[in-house]
């Protein structure tokens, strides 16, 4: 089995849902050079499909391994409000992309994550949908 993803990690717990956070270099929210830390997750993953930057709205009630033992059930997309529009270093906003996640993505930019089995995750460990 080859895998889909690799993970960029952060932290979650069993106690704690996972925000996690596919995200691509591609588009028009390069263009408007949006600083990942905007979203606030616990995962980042690099996503190289051109076609579709925000593929995990598509995992939702999938299971994924992440590493030798994390395993996480995708259990919802995560609606976002005005905050993701704040640059985290200076507070200036960038309305247009709430705009465009409302137009292209039903206003959803991640989902959250149910913590299955717990696992230690390192930078490039592949992450699976099993």
């Amino acid at each position: 089995m080859s895998p889909i993803y690799r993970a960029i990690p952060g932290g979650c717990s069993e106690q704690n849902e996972c925000l996690f956070f596919l995200y691509s270099e591609q588009g028009e929210v390069e263009e408007m050079h949006i600083d990942k830390r905007r979203f606030r997750a616990n995962f980042y993953v690099e996503w190289d499909n051109q076609d579709d930057p925000f593929f995990e709205l598509t995992l939702v009630g999938k299971t994924l391994k992440i590493g030798d033992n994390l395993e996480l059930t995708i259990v919802e997309r995560d609606p976002r409000c005005k905050v993701v529009t704040l640059d985290p270093d200076t507070a200036e906003a960038t309305p247009k992309l709430l705009r465009y996640l409302a137009r292209n993505h039903g206003g959803n930019a991640g989902v959250f994550a149910a913590v299955l089995q717990r696992g230690q995750v390192n930078k490039g460990d592949p992450i699976f949908v099993i």
